[in-house]
């Protein structure tokens, strides 16, 4: 382990815990921005809000405008209705009922998000409530036209001084001319709309009395002064911009018709104008003053945002020159953080470089045995806080790296233990083979050679477990380069060493060859597969072995059982281990099948994958053989019988007159030669009995379970 770094002196300001640090960062900047600009800064960007206030107001403005724009719409077709005789047209009238209606509600609810709603607005807002009853004089009742009009334009009046108010709020030089102009604009727009409203109800009947008359001829008089307040509030460019909409020749025209009207019924004659002209000759003023009140809001808006914007950027100056205040505390600030940032760029780089780089490369000279366990420390000397997680984390690469060698050395051992216990067993199962093979030529009794037939069998399979620990231990067999196989002789000798032989069927394969550094493993492989298939399905079924050509796969083997099956997480994580070839642990003590098949299929580049059967019954083990281990028979002599032995085949008889007499003995289904050929036993097609250890290990397979 690194040898420990000499302390500094406890108050060095090196040691500073990490708050500490982080306080004395703060602390000098905080106190001079505070004692400093603080309160200039808050003075000046105080004044910004007020201006937001401007904007409000002139949104609630635009509600109001909406609003009186809805009642003199309501007021025009009211008056046309009334003048009408109440007959026709009251569709339309509660068509501006609604219209109106739905704009106070908009009015009200601006008004309560600004804050805004102050008793003269509610009091106007109030007043609309009467409209009911004036609406119900309109439809049912007997009053004349101009008592309509005066009502409509007594609740509009209300409106105006309630916009009056709010226009004095805005109390700012800059904005207050523009408030002023907008609002008389308004009331001009009212009083051209109350002569629109005097006028079209006499036109419709051909008639106009002195009252009406009257009350025209002041409309126009309060014109003219909202007019004269409306060009004195404006720039001579404003007014030369806004004149021509507002006084232009639209204007002059209309006033020309209200003359003609007002002369006429002073005279006592019919004011002979069409009403569809007045309507056009009204609509011609009426809608460039919206436009006009429009951009007068619009302007409004624009100078109260430019004016709140200059107060921000007169904080944001003087914050700039608070900056400059705070450049001591900077200096003391980078100094700090400095500091902190060098041990912990350090530390970090260190950590990945030992994650990455140190920790597998020391691990891996470990299992071979080449690397000391020397640890190179992180290059942080300090004693605070960073400084004792970096001796940490030395303490924990060191005790990783140990806890490696340790692993590394016990697995070590283990696959040494599996080695000699295997090589053990091989030689004592190879006595005990030689022994029976002894035994059963010399044997005359059916019933005895059976039973000699079944040590046989079990002798075989201890071996092929012997094999296994082999696999386990990482250790593989001696390989013989022979010639290829037929892939029926693989098949053939892999069945020879099932316990269970009777059940299987062989189905004729494809003809072809395997390379001989593979056939032993695959015979190895397939005899687990078929074990596995045979353990885990009912003792009267039967289990297949079919081969076929796919695109991907010259010869594709099938072992098809009819048992329990397994379930869908089952199959998943067997296939898994298959493709993976995971380390060895206590769970493949209780999987070695798995583990062996999945073990030799990643040796030779076979493919072995499980799935439910057919009809989803049972399990089918698919094994595809890689093309660079399978060869077409292209001559006579490939496919002669004894063209390469197939390593260590153990035949499979039904009686003992069978297996010495018969070349072909019990065959597979209980047919003769349909699994295995004659001369295929151990020794009779040149192999003798130490071929066993030309075998690698094999991966499971998958029968009715996964392989145990």
């Amino acid at each position: 382990m690194t040898a420990p770094t000499p302390p500094m002196r406890r108050w060095h300001w090196r040691n500073w815990p990490v708050l500490v640090k982080l306080l004395g960062v703060l602390l000098v900047p905080t106190v001079v921005a505070l004692v400093m600009g603080g309160l200039r800064i808050v003075d000046q960007a105080g004044s910004a809000p007020s201006f937001d206030g401007v904007i409000a107001v002139a949104g609630v403005q635009e509600q109001l405008s909406g609003v009186m724009g809805a009642l003199q719409e309501e007021r025009d077709v009211a008056a046309a209705y009334v003048a009408g005789g109440r007959g026709e047209g009251r569709t339309a009238l509660e068509a501006e009922f609604a219209a109106v209606d739905r704009a106070v509600t908009e009015a009200r609810t601006a008004a309560a998000v600004e804050e805004l709603e102050d008793a003269g607005f509610r009091g106007a807002l109030d007043r609309l409530g009467g409209l009911s009853q004036l609406r119900q004089s309109v439809l049912v009742g007997r009053g004349p036209v101009g008592d309509v009009v005066s009502d409509y334009g007594a609740t509009i009046d209300r409106l105006l001084e309630v916009d009056a108010v709010l226009a004095r709020q805005l109390d700012d030089r800059a904005v207050s001319r523009w408030a002023t102009a907008l609002h008389a604009l308004v009331s001009a727009r009212e009083q051209v709309a109350r002569q629109h409203a005097l006028i079209l109800p006499a036109l419709i009947v051909n008639e106009i009395d002195t009252a009406t008359i009257n009350e025209v001829r002041a409309a126009g008089v309060r014109l003219q002064a909202e007019l004269d307040a409306f060009t004195s509030a404006l720039t001579p460019d404003e007014r030369a911009r806004y004149g021509e909409a507002v006084t232009g020749a639209p204007e002059q025209a209309r006033q020309r018709i209200v003359q003609l009207v007002v002369d006429r019924g002073v005279a006592e004659q019919p004011p002979a104008t069409p009403p569809l002209d007045w309507v056009a000759r009204s609509a011609a003023v009426i809608d460039p003053m919206l436009s006009s009140e429009q951009a007068l809001r619009d302007q409004l808006g624009a100078t109260a945002v430019t004016l709140r914007d200059a107060a921000r950027a007169t904080a944001g100056w003087n914050a700039v020159i608070l900056l400059f205040a705070l450049a001591f505390g900077v200096v003391v600030t980078f100094v700090i953080a400095r500091s902190m940032q060098v041990p912990l760029r350090a530390l970090r780089r260190a950590a990945l470089d030992v994650a990455d780089k140190q920790l597998p490369a020391a691990v891996a000279g470990v299992r071979e045995g080449s690397t000391p366990l020397v640890v190179e420390p992180v290059p942080v000397r300090t004693s605070e806080e960073i400084g004792q997680v970096a001796r940490a984390f030395d303490a924990v690469h060191f005790q990783a790296v140990r806890l490696a060698a340790e692993q590394a050395q016990l697995r070590a051992n283990v696959d040494d233990m599996f080695v000699n216990l295997s090589r053990r067993s091989q030689g004592l199962v190879q006595r005990q083979l030689k022994l029976i093979d002894s035994l059963e030529r010399s044997e005359e009794d059916p019933e005895a050679l059976d039973h000699l037939f079944q040590l046989d069998h079990l002798a075989t399979r201890m071996r092929r477990n012997s094999e296994n620990l082999l696999v386990l231990a990482g250790t593989e067999s001696a390989k013989r380069s022979g010639p290829p196989v037929r892939l029926v002789d693989v098949l053939r000798a892999a069945v020879s060493e099932v316990e269970q032989y009777q059940r299987l069927v062989l189905q004729p394969p494809p003809g072809v060859l395997v390379l001989g550094r593979a056939a032993g493993d695959l015979v190895h492989l397939l005899a687990e597969v078929l074990d596995n298939a045979t353990l885990f399905s009912p003792r009267d079924s039967q289990v297949t072995i079919s081969s076929r050509a796919l695109e991907d796969s010259p010869v594709v083997i099938e072992v098809n059982d009819r048992g329990v099956g397994m379930g869908k997480a089952e199959l998943m994580e067997a296939n898994e281990r298959l493709a993976t070839s995971p380390t060895v642990d206590a769970s493949v003590s209780r999987r070695m099948g798995l583990f062996v098949v999945g073990r030799l299929a990643s040796r030779h580049g076979i493919r072995v994958t499980m799935r439910r059967g057919l009809d989803g019954v049972g399990v089918t083990a698919a094994i595809a053989l890689p093309p660079r281990l399978v060869r077409p028979i292209e001559s006579v002599a490939d496919g002669l019988p004894d063209s390469a032995p197939v390593p260590q085949v153990r035949k499979p008889a039904v009686d003992g007159r069978a297996r010495r007499d018969a070349p072909a003995a019990a065959g597979v289904n209980g047919n003769s030669a349909s699994a295995v050929n004659s001369g295929d036993r151990a020794g009779e097609n040149g192999l003798d009995a130490e071929s066993s250890e030309d075998r690698a290990p094999s991966p499971p397979p998958g029968a009715a379970s996964a392989p145990e």
